[in-house]
C-alpha cells in the first residue's frame, strides 16, 4: 500500500462520476495520508499480519472519513443517469460560458487564494512546472499581476489569431478531424502561440453558413431547401467579405450562379 496511486484509481472507478480538479485533489491528499499511517503502523509491526491485527484492530474498525468536497460531488452528480456522464466534454473543449456553469460550484466554496495554490499544485503535479511557478509567483507577488497581464497582452498583439472562417476551410480542405485539430491548436498553445480558435468557435463558424432553418425541410422521405434562401444566404456571406468602404463605392451588386454540376 506505499502507492497511494493504486488505491486512488480504485475509489475512482468505482465512484463512476467526473470529479472537479479541487475535489480529485482532495481525495489525493487523504489517500496518501492515509497509506502514509498504514505503512507506519504496517513496519512497526515487522510487517507481521497477525501481530498488525491485533495491535490495530481499533483503527481498522473506524470508518474512513473522506473530504467533505469529494462526498458532496459524488451525491450530487450521481444523480444524472450514467449516460449523461460519458457525454460530458472535456474542460478544454467548452465554452468560456459553460466553463463559468461547471466551476460555479468550486468557485463558491473556496478562495482565490485557495483555488490559486490548488491550481499551483495541480500543474506541477502534472508535470506542467512551467505554469506551476508562474502561479507560485503571482500567490507570493499579487502586485506584479497587471505587469505579467501587460507582457502578456503585448506577446499576443503581434500573433494575429487565424479567423473561424480561415481555420473551418483549413479544416474542411485537410480533412482534420477535431482530434486532429485540437491536437495542432495545442501544440501551438504550448510554444505560447495562440493562432487557432477555439473548436467551440468552429462550429459556429459552421451555423453560419447554413440558411436559417425555417428555409430547410427535412422528412423521412426527401430533404428541401428554398433556393431564394440559399442565394439571399450566399450572398450576403459574400457580402461579409468585402470590406466595408469597398461595398459603399457600389450601388448595385449582381450575383451570377450556376445550376447544377
Amino acid at each position: 500500500m506505499r502507492d497511494y496511486k493504486t488505491l486512488l484509481r480504485e475509489v475512482l472507478k468505482n465512484v463512476k462520476v467526473n470529479l472537479s480538479d479541487v475535489a480529485e485533489k482532495s481525495i489525493v491528499v487523504m489517500l496518501r495520508k492515509f497509506c502514509y499511517k498504514l505503512q507506519k503502523k504496517w513496519s512497526a509491526c515487522r510487517y507481521i499480519e497477525e501481530k498488525f491485527l491485533a495491535k490495530n484492530n481499533l483503527w481498522l474498525s473506524k470508518k474512513i472519513m473522506f473530504p467533505a468536497l469529494f462526498l458532496k460531488e459524488i451525491s450530487s452528480r450521481s444523480m444524472f443517469p450514467t449516460h449523461r456522464q460519458k457525454s460530458a466534454k472535456f474542460f478544454k473543449d467548452i465554452s468560456d460560458r459553460h466553463k463559468v456553469r461547471r466551476t460555479k460550484s468550486i468557485r463558491k466554496e473556496y478562495s482565490g487564494n485557495e483555488l490559486m495554490f490548488a491550481a499551483k499544485m495541480k500543474m506541477k503535479a502534472e508535470g506542467n512546472i512551467h505554469a506551476s511557478k508562474v502561479l507560485d509567483y503571482l500567490l507570493r507577488n499579487p502586485r506584479e499581476a497587471e505587469t505579467i497581464r501587460n507582457f502578456c497582452e503585448q506577446k499576443e498583439e503581434n500573433l494575429p489569431q487565424c479567423s473561424k472562417e480561415k481555420a473551418l476551410g483549413m479544416i474542411t480542405s485537410l480533412k482534420l478531424s477535431k482530434t486532429q485539430y485540437n491536437m495542432l491548436r495545442e501544440a501551438s498553445l504550448e510554444d505560447n502561440k495562440n493562432i487557432y480558435p477555439s473548436y467551440y468557435q468552429i462550429e459556429q463558424a459552421k451555423v453560419e453558413c447554413y440558411p436559417s432553418k425555417d428555409s430547410i425541410s427535412v422528412t423521412e422521405e426527401e430533404a428541401k431547401i428554398k433556393l431564394q434562401s440559399l442565394l439571399d444566404h450566399t450572398t450576403l456571406r459574400i457580402l461579409s467579405l468585402i470590406d466595408k468602404k469597398e461595398k459603399e463605392k457600389c450601388s448595385n451588386l449582381l450575383l451570377i450562379s450556376k445550376w447544377g454540376l
